[in-house]
């Protein structure tokens, strides 16, 4: 349900789950991760949410500024002095393009409009004894914010089987497929959900995954049947995820 990522051809980085599990959740937990309004305003400035997987402090967001308005001549020399040996790769550097999104002692991060005109890119600069030096680079399209998953929590998409349901349809069947490496795995008990919340104009559905724990491979995860049963037909409603709120990252994002 999520849109498919713009990617930059340069310097991904590409995260593999591993190391130990930190999830303290088990087979058959309730899962409570829709909100109780997809309204952006509603939430303070501490919520963290997500741009396809790229986590954000809404906080951030919300007073982040063009670079250039800042005053920090340090961070512009430094994007100027990365651009010879990035050009080729990610394009030329230039300040005026980018957006300081947040600051902390181990990275900055930057976000720009992408030059072809969809989505954003991203980068991080890190301290180093010479001044900065480029840390990770990708980019994300134009990617509609989701509240994020609780610590210890994996991500599942989810999709029709065979198509939307009818209008009179009061149950019907997704397919709930973990996103995260897990060598293949089957997610049996170990999938959470569904969390199913109705109104009058929507049906929100959310699933997470406890995570393998451990060391993993990627050969693409199998998707599991997961049955939806509603209090009332589905009528007219929109049925979406239901993390997903009512901006993207552009509207939350300051015009350069």
């Amino acid at each position: 349900m999520r849109l498919a990522p713009f990617v930059v051809p340069a310097i991904i980085l590409t995260a593999v789950a591993c190391g130990d599990d930190p999830s303290d959740r088990s087979a058959g937990d309730e899962l409570d991760v829709i909100p109780a309004s997809a309204d952006l305003e509603s939430f303070d400035d501490d919520r963290t949410v997500t741009c396809e997987r790229r986590e954000f402090r809404l906080g951030d967001l919300r007073s982040a500024q063009p670079l250039v308005a800042l005053g920090r001549a340090d961070l512009e020399h430094a994007l100027t002095d990365l651009a010879p040996d990035v050009v080729t790769e990610i394009g030329v550097l230039d300040p005026a393009d980018w957006i300081l999104v947040s600051e902390d002692e181990q990275r900055v991060v930057l976000v720009r409009p992408a030059p072809e005109g969809t989505g954003h890119e991203i980068t991080t600069l890190r301290p180093d004894v010479d001044g900065w030096t480029l840390g990770t680079w990708g980019g994300v399209g134009d990617c509609t914010l989701e509240v994020a998953l609780p610590d210890g929590l994996g991500e599942v998409e989810w999709a029709f089987e065979g198509g939307p349901p009818s209008a009179d349809a009061t149950s019907f069947t997704v397919l709930a497929t973990e996103v995260d490496c897990a060598s293949g795995r089957e997610l049996g008990d170990q999938l959470l959900g569904p969390q199913v919340v109705e109104s009058d104009e929507e049906i929100r559905i959310a699933f997470a995954a406890i995570p393998v724990g451990g060391a993993v491979e990627c050969p693409g995860n199998p998707p599991t049947a997961a049955a939806i049963e509603l209090a009332a037909p589905v009528g007219d409603r929109s049925i979406v995820d239901g993390r997903i709120l009512g901006a993207s990252l552009a509207d939350v994002l300051p015009d350069l």
